[in-house]
């Protein structure tokens, strides 16, 4: 390949395929739009986390629970049901949970996993809160259950991760083939916009005592008390239900994510890629070692062909 507008376009799509019965938000399984812009840059991954409050929290602030270390603010938030949760919230919890399971994979900081750098080892008894910051929403992933390449999220919106949280999540399992299945399962939904982390903590705690959050409706009007009075013991317990339910279809919604380039990840819209002129296969540049340098001559001289190392034969 030697067109600029060929080599340096994005993939042809970041979902390989849909659920016939699912209809999905459009920014997050249709191909990119402009393909003549392929060099924007995507913003900086921790400008996507949630904004983490101990940077903001006054010396003089008081102290709720000494370990992990929480606040009378974060109290505040868990009090008020028109608060969302923090990140120092939900990693509490998670801490409490890892004490509680050390048998169980994942529970790992969110805000390293959102910045792509925790080092979890993905099992099949994997159990991870993650937040989605193009959605601005708590939910959870697990491997339990699940056959290979597959993820099942838990989510109290039943709704569709956006690219960037695809990305993430792609980086964060790990997978070796190239596509991953995403099953949105079909919990119950939450009333309001303010108890995703709630919910989130909830399906987790589930999944770690043997609970399948499909089949349970929890009581959203005590989930803030609950959660207080499991912080003050320092022991997270199954959260209250109002009644056992079964339900025909156990996943809401389901997609096959294509993986690119030697990292496995998912597509980002305006991520740099190149592709391979022998393989056709897309990379990085810095996944492949090429300097930025060497990319804009690639980008700027359409006389010039990028081949990967393996077709290289190197």
């Amino acid at each position: 390949m030697c067109s600029k507008r060929v080599r340096f376009c994005i993939p042809t799509s970041p979902v390989v395929s849909a659920d016939a019965h699912t209809t999905h938000d459009a920014d997050t399984i249709q191909a990119p739009d402009d393909v003549n812009n392929p060099t924007t840059v995507p913003d900086d991954a921790n400008a996507e986390l949630v904004d983490s409050a101990a940077d903001s929290i006054m010396e003089s602030e008081p102290v709720w629970i000494q370990t992990p270390r929480l606040y009378t603010c974060d109290k505040d938030d868990i009090q008020d049901p028109g608060r969302w949760l923090c990140d120092r919230v939900i990693n509490a919890a998670q801490h409490f949970l890892r004490l509680q399971h050390p048998d169980a994979a994942g529970l790992c900081d969110t805000v390293t996993v959102g910045s792509n750098v925790a080092n979890a080892q993905w099992s099949s008894e994997t159990v991870q809160v993650m937040f989605d910051s193009g959605k601005h929403h708590w939910f959870t992933v697990s491997s339990i259950g699940c056959s290979d390449a597959t993820v099942d999220i838990y989510d109290s919106m039943q709704s569709i991760p956006s690219d960037k949280c695809l990305k993430g999540i792609s980086r964060y399992v790990r997978v070796a083939g190239d596509a991953i299945n995403i099953r949105v399962l079909n919990v119950a939904k939450q009333t309001g916009t303010s108890d995703c982390g709630l919910f989130a903590i909830a399906f987790a705690t589930a999944l770690l005592n043997q609970q399948d959050p499909v089949n349970v409706v929890f009581r959203q009007d005590q989930m803030r008390d609950h959660l207080q009075s499991c912080f003050e013991v320092q022991r997270i317990a199954p959260f209250p239900v109002s009644c056992q339910r079964t339900v025909r279809r156990r996943c809401a919604r389901q997609i096959s994510v294509k993986l690119y380039c030697l990292c496995k990840t998912a597509y980002v819209n305006g991520e740099e890629m190149i592709m391979c002129n022998v393989c056709r296969q897309w990379y990085h540049p810095e996944c492949v070692d090429i300097e930025a340098v060497e990319y804009i001559k690639l980008r700027e001289d359409r006389s010039l062909k990028y081949t990967c190392l393996k077709c290289a034969g190197q």
